[in-house]
């Protein structure tokens, strides 16, 4: 097997989120609560039941808190902030404005990939995606990158 063009670069689990909301949107695939509306779609739209079925458990995974455990969904509305109850604040605007804070610091690319995906609250969270974050930033930074992750999240 031959590669032939290689992966460029990464996307985050925000923009994926996005690129498939709209495609559900253009093509009619949103969720139809009843069958009447469900046979009133658009007689124009991309009909492909496999990729209809795809897009919507991948959105629906994104939409889910990553520390949810699939056993405790009665326990959801337990009051704490995931990063993907701050995946669906997200905007563009918000997305650009973490990037720009992220591009300040010597940071690596799947670093701040990481971090937009994660959005860390604490050092401990940090630690584990930043590779020597203690050797590479001084403690004023550290705090820094986190006041940025949570001042963007939290506007």
């Amino acid at each position: 097997m031959k590669i032939e063009s290689v992966r460029e670069s990464f996307l985050s689990d925000y923009e994926v989120y996005t690129f498939l909301k709209d495609l559900q949107r253009k093509n009619g695939w949103l969720y139809v609560e009843n069958k009447k509306n469900h046979n009133n779609r658009n007689k124009y739209s991309y009909n492909n039941p496999e990729l209809e079925s795809i897009t919507k458990n991948v959105v629906d995974y994104l939409a889910t808190p990553k520390s949810m455990n699939p056993d405790e969904e009665d326990q959801s509305n337990s009051g704490s902030t995931s990063g993907t109850d701050n995946l669906l604040k997200f905007t563009n605007d918000k997305f650009i404005k973490l990037l720009q804070k992220l591009n300040c610091y010597k940071l690596y690319k799947i670093e701040k990939l990481q971090l937009v995906n994660q959005l860390p609250t604490n050092f401990v969270h940090l630690y584990s995606i930043i590779e020597e974050c203690d050797s590479r930033f001084s403690e004023q930074e550290i705090e820094q990158i986190l006041t940025d992750i949570k001042e963007v999240i939290s506007t």
